[in-house]
């Protein structure tokens, strides 16, 4: 009887810490929640943001532009790597449908095999 007596008083300690630790951990979540909704930039007024995207816009205004760069030598002496990009069928439709071993030999046979340019 000793023995179920202090196993009683072991297991009820135990509910109580786990009690204690479950309503600290709710009382701290509740005490940032208010940090996590707030708002970057909530003390600036919308007539002060407009204000700031109007100077910005006058000052890409005043910007002008020298055209003579591109009449450099070493500009024109620039090479175009591009490579231009076949279109291609991108997959199936749906990817988790079942596969149809037939349609898959079949799109398999009729994609053309990548060809490499010419360095």
């Amino acid at each position: 009887m000793k023995i179920n007596s202090q196993k009683k008083q072991y297991i009820l300690f135990l509910l109580a810490i786990m009690l204690v630790v479950f309503f600290a951990f709710q009382f701290m979540a509740t005490a940032t929640e208010g940090q996590l909704v707030s708002v970057v930039g909530t003390n600036q007024t919308t007539n002060e943001i407009g204000r700031e995207t109007l100077e910005i816009l006058l000052q890409l205004q005043a910007l002008s532009l020298d055209g003579s760069l591109f009449e450099d030598a070493v500009f024109k002496y620039l090479t175009d790597f591009s490579v231009i990009l076949v279109a291609r069928p991108m997959g199936r439709e749906n990817p988790f449908a079942a596969i149809d071993l037939e349609e898959a030999l079949k799109n398999q046979n009729s994609i053309e095999p990548e060809t490499k340019p010419a360095l």
